[in-house]
């Protein structure tokens, strides 16, 4: 039964050229621009985490500071 009404055929597709990509030039300075920013990253991370919890304390020759050893302390009731 196939032989009585024929298939239609595809029409030919064009042929496909390549796409333009960026020249190897350019890969370099994108290449060379995300390094650069890695590695500024990095040395900014690198500062963050050395200054770490340390830096948050503030202390003296004494020991910890705290806003409450400039004023005088007062007795209380509990723990006169």
């Amino acid at each position: 039964m196939g032989s009585i009404i024929s298939k239609p055929k595809a029409p030919s597709l064009p042929p496909v050229s390549a796409p333009s990509g960026p020249s190897e030039a350019e890969i370099r300075a994108k290449e060379e621009q995300a390094r650069k920013d890695a590695e500024a990253t990095r040395a900014e991370e690198l500062a963050r985490a050395r200054r770490g919890m340390g830096s948050t304390i503030t202390t003296s020759y004494r020991g910890v500071l705290d806003g409450s050893d400039i004023a005088p302390r007062r007795k209380t009731l509990l723990g006169e």
